[in-house]
């Protein structure tokens, strides 16, 4: 209701506003983010390519536009930036380095984000990810953009979703800082870049409103993009398996889980009062199968819709000369792309600005947000994220369910009966999220060279998730789950009473459901002050600036979290539990509550110098010092030290520059710096942990005190020193645009592994024993193809490359941690490395054959707990891309634009799923047997007799081969980790077409509107190249499992300034 009022209020104010569309001259002056003049950078009026002009060697500008025009700045390198003429007559712009943009995500989980580092890892084991300042503000618990994320043509819509609290219209400007320069200011926390958003503000003497509407249509998955057997091809697998002896009456009828042939087998001993489920007869049971065959069951049709996620917002700005304001309210209401959920975000924005004299001025800002979800099963409501396995949600059970199966069916899982439908009504998250931030910056403007600032901001945010499995849902049923001995007897939800020899096993949940409830609440205090002096010495020859300052933040955490059994959902609520659930909690030393508080504090101490010569040659210098509470009461570790220095050589000022045509501009930049990282471990002192000690009775509990990390009195920071060389250059008239960036990296004091004496307790210690080396390059190519009157041809080329090699670091491993699919650490190689076991083929039967540590051929001698001779695993890449970049195209014609976006990612590799079991119909607690698709590898296994020399898929183990070779579970395992389930992770994918009209000024004067202009955007739309070996699997999908991929989307919006 509140918010209804709001947009009510902000269309009232229409009649309020008036504006003149007379044409003025427009002057003023560009200067880069050290405050020296911009040559060379593109002022256009937005929608009128027509009327441009240049910055010259001093930053001016004149150009002729009506109040009611938008200005663009614009040069490569730099952050674009859009200023509404108004009334105004002099405008004067700070540009800032920039990359390039991100995508939107909308997703009916929230904001769920892949992640990835700016320039690659600056750990070994620690977490890398960028730093986000939002107006000043460090934003904790920040997302990571992609790399095809910081390409697209609509950045500030993702940036918008990530920070929560803001829509795509509060942002005003943003930029992505890569190189040590640039980051050092914000210290540690910063060494894998910085994403620096600023929102925006009213303007002095305009009075605008803003609508913009976007309405998105999510096209249901396909399963030509997923590695998954039809129902032909899977009935195929399953009646091989029943000639081979794999798949019995006996068996099927007990099992823990079961699918179709299950279902069928049930059915035969399932008595009706027409006699049975299904007729014990051959014809009835291949009708039964043949049913199954011809079913090719489209589960993501089913679990998925095309509902259409609305996004509105509304802003106001108007100003004088003594205030100005923004504020906007924004709604976003997605009924969610799989069924069963819903997305709804209410955000509430104001910047106000205030001159209370001629030298002080205060900036009010406030922004809060509420956001409510529901997700069915196990999606994580908060992150986004699924389980890649077999699970109760529908993204993972459409990946993962067997299209033979019946959906109106009813199947079985943990002993239980399971349709996935009925399941999803009962079992389901309800999640919550409440923000609000304040803050104020008070600025006094001392004298003319010296300014101070303070700033002030609190944040409140408070994260409730209830997890609701009622009566009826899987895991309820399978606590009351005992319909025979077999069942009983294998049913680990039961209880049976340790301390009684002759108790027979019963459940502890007889009527009810499992609600799960947590709570997680943040407290933010952020202090800053700093004081700013700059001068001009003979006539602007010198220039200097110096900056110091201080901050504090103190963050407070607090998450609750608590289990009820025996919610009765269907009788109001109530609760009916039995003592025995708690003792069977005990016995098992589980909690029914937890309760975490932390409490972070950081403070720092930073300054910065620069000095300019006549524009040409700028030194800039940052030292900055920092501390934490992380370390406890240590005086060992404490005060983070960062510095940098850097030097700028601008040709472009020089005399001789223009004798160096066709060269239109042309600087270098070089710096260097060291930047500490807080370590992933945090024992500089001992650290004592509380905890419940193994008792072999439960009438024995008592607590304890543990050491869980003996102190470590030489940790230290991870440090990192970069080395970056950069030159920006136009040619033609900066028709051509380069910027490029080399830079190396010395990664040293890097957390490792030592072993000890252990005369502490502790056999392997953690340290800094380790150190990295990486090198990169990033390149930013931008032509001006064409331009022929209105129309104009704009190509933009990114590219970037990171190379990592781990130089010192000690390691003790199995074959099971070296072949893993997250990747491996080794000294000689890059973070996140993959190994595999060598394939050596199929042998006459189809089983897999492999060399061992000794180089001979082996079926069943690899152990992955092995640790020794390791040496002979085969080295087959890393799990992080090395290039990546994009590739984009834009055409307009007076207010029509079309934008074509191609995205790219090569260097990585991606262990495929460990599909191949010597058994895959088992009554395992973790294996949903016959309910499980199949990929279509399984299409090209091993037959009959020389099948070998076509096929590396090996066959489906009969029943005598398990009888004959016991052991045959290590060979089906050393195959899923073998040089043969390795696939390149590269890709080539046509990210996003739009299409975009803006109406000329003319046409909108009668209307009395400012600017209306319409757009359709495609996202996500093909994937052009990947390997073959993934079927038609996506990589990243395969890369990063664990998040929902962005769907294919066509977005409509329009957008109204009055």
């Amino acid at each position: 209701m509140r918010i209804k009022i709001s947009i009510c209020l902000l269309f009232s104010l229409l009649g309020m506003i008036h504006t003149f569309a007379q044409e003025k001259s427009i002057s003023g002056t560009v200067k880069n983010s050290q405050g020296l003049p911009q040559q060379g950078v593109v002022v256009s009026l937005k929608g009128d390519s027509s009327r441009t002009t240049q910055t010259d060697a001093k930053g001016g500008y004149t150009i002729l536009a009506k109040s009611t025009d938008i200005l663009v700045f614009s040069s490569l390198g730099m952050a674009t930036i859009e200023r509404t003429v108004g009334e105004a007559t002099t405008i004067d712009v700070v540009m800032s380095s920039s990359t390039a943009k991100a995508t939107p995500t909308p997703s009916t989980t929230g904001e769920a984000v892949a992640r990835t580092n700016v320039r690659g890892p600056s750990s070994i084991y620690g977490e890398s990810k960028p730093l986000w300042v939002v107006d000043g503000i460090i934003l904790d618990d920040g997302v990571e953009l992609s790399p095809d994320a910081l390409s697209s043509s609509d950045a500030k819509t993702l940036i918008a979703s990530a920070l929560g609290g803001l829509s795509s219209d509060d942002i005003d400007t943003f930029r992505v800082l890569k190189d040590a320069s640039a980051t050092s200011i914000y210290g540690p926390r910063a060494i894998a870049g910085v994403v620096v958003v600023n929102t925006r503000k009213g303007s002095k003497g305009t009075n605008s409103i803003s609508y913009t509407n976007e309405s998105t249509f999510r096209l249901i998955p396909s399963y030509n993009n997923f590695n998954i057997m039809n129902s032909q091809d899977q009935m195929d697998v399953f009646m091989e398996m029943m000639r081979r002896g794999n798949i019995t009456y006996k068996e099927m009828g007990n099992r823990r889980h079961y699918g179709e042939i299950g279902r069928m087998y049930a059915l035969l001993n399932t008595a009706t009062p027409s006699g049975y489920g299904l007729a014990n007869t051959n014809e009835a049971k291949e009708a039964f199968l043949r049913a199954a065959e011809m079913r090719n069951t489209d589960w993501f049709s089913r679990l998925f819709q095309t509902n259409i996620l609305q996004s509105h917002s509304v802003s106001i700005s108007t100003g004088t000369d003594k205030a100005s304001y923004y504020a906007s309210v924004g709604i976003i209401n997605d009924p969610g792309w799989m069924r069963f959920s819903n997305y709804n975000r209410y955000t509430a924005n104001i910047n106000a600005n205030y001159k209370l004299s001629k030298s002080v001025s205060f900036n009010l800002i406030a922004n809060g947000s509420y956001r409510e979800n529901k997700t069915p099963g196990s999606v994580d409501g908060v992150s986004g994220k699924v389980s890649s396995a077999f699970s109760l949600n529908p993204y993972s059970y459409a990946l993962n369910a067997s299209r033979t199966m019946d959906p109106e069916a009813t199947y079985r899982y943990r002993f239980a009966p399971l349709n996935i439908f009925e399941e999803m009504e009962n079992n389901y998250t309800n999640t919550h999220i409440g923000d609000i931030k304040i803050q104020g910056q008070l600025s006094w403007k001392i004298s003319p060279k010296v300014t101070a600032v303070g700033l002030a901001a609190i944040r409140y945010q408070n994260i409730s998730q209830e997890l609701n499995q009622t009566e009826r849902s899987n895991l309820a049923r399978a606590y009351r789950a005992m319909d025979n001995v077999t069942m009983i007897t294998n049913n680990t939800y039961l209880y049976e009473d340790p301390y009684d020899d002759f108790d027979v096993k019963r459940t502890v949940l007889p009527e009810g459901g499992i609600r799960e409830k947590s709570e997680s609440i943040l407290n933010g205090k952020d202090f800053r002050g700093t004081i700013d002096y700059r001068d001009a010495f003979s006539g602007g020859i010198h220039k200097i600036q110096v900056l110091g300052g201080a901050e504090t933040s103190d963050i407070y955490r607090n998450k609750d979290w608590n289990q009820n059994l025996g919610l009765l959902y269907e009788l109001g609520d109530m609760s009916y539990f039995s003592y025995e659930a708690f003792k069977q909690m005990q016995e098992n030393k589980t909690n029914y509550y937890t309760l975490t508080r932390t409490t972070t504090r950081n403070v720092a101490f930073f300054s910065n110098a620069m000095y300019s010569y006549k524009d040409k040659y700028i030194f800039n210098g940052t030292l900055r010092t920092d501390a934490s509470n992380k370390f406890g009461a240590s005086h060992y570790i404490r005060w983070m030290p960062t510095w940098n220095l850097a030097l700028t050589w601008n040709i472009s000022q020089e005399k001789f520059f223009p004798k160096l045509k066709p060269i239109s501009a042309l600087s270098f930049k070089g710096s260097f710096g060291m930047t500490p990282e807080s370590p992933s471990v945090s024992n500089s002192l001992a650290k004592i942990i509380g905890e419940r000690p193994w008792r072999s009775a439960d009438r024995f509990q008592e607590t304890a005190l543990r050491i869980s990390e003996a102190a470590n009195h030489d940790l230290t920071y991870e440090k990192k020193e970069e080395l970056n060389l950069g030159v920006q250059m136009g040619l033609f008239k900066n028709r051509i645009n380069l910027a490029l960036d080399w830079y190396t990296r010395n990664n040293y004091d890097l957390i490792g592994r030592v072993p000890s004496q252990g005369l502490n307790g502790t056999v392997i210690r953690s340290g800094n024993v380790a150190a990295m080396r990486s090198s990169g390059v990033d390149l930013s190519l931008q032509t001006k193809n064409l331009t022929i009157g209105d129309f104009s041809w704009v190509t933009t080329f990114v590219y970037a490359r990171n190379d990592n090699k781990i130089t010192k670091l000690y390691v003790e491993a199995t074959i099971e941690d070296m072949v893993k699919g997250t990747g491996f650490s080794k000294e000689g190689y890059p973070v996140g490395s993959i190994f595999s076991i060598p394939f050596r083929g199929l042998n006459s039967e189809g089983l897999p054959t492999f060399a061992d540590s000794n180089g001979n051929t082996t079926i069943d001698g690899l152990r992955l707990d092995q640790r020794d001779n390791l040496d002979f695993l085969k080295y087959s890449g890393t799990t992080r891309p090395t290039d990546v970049g994009s590739l984009g195209n834009l055409f307009k014609y007076k207010g029509i634009s079309l934008n074509i976006l191609l995205t790219y990612s090569f260097g990585n590799v991606l262990r495929l799923p460990a599909s191949f079991k010597h058994s895959y119909i088992n009554d395992s607690p973790t294996s949903p047997s016959d309910m499980v698709a199949m990929p279509k590898e399984f299409k090209n296994r091993w037959m009959q007799p020389g099948d070998e020399n076509r096929t590396n898929i090996p066959a489906i183990a009969s029943a005598y081969q398990l009888y004959a070779i016991p052991t045959l579970e290590y060979a089906y395992t050393a195959y899923n980790y073998s040089d043969v389930r390795i696939a390149k992770g590269d890709f080539i994918r046509l990210k996003e077409i739009s299409l975009a009209y803006d109406f000329d000024k003319e046409t909108l004067r009668d209307m009395k509107i400012k600017r209306l202009s319409f757009k359709l955007q495609g996202t996500n739309l093909f994937l052009l190249y990947a390997d073959k070996k993934l079927n038609g699997a996506d990589p990243e999908f395969s890369a990063s499992s664990s998040f929902i991929p962005t769907p294919k989307q066509l977005t409509f919006s329009i957008r109204v300034g009055l």
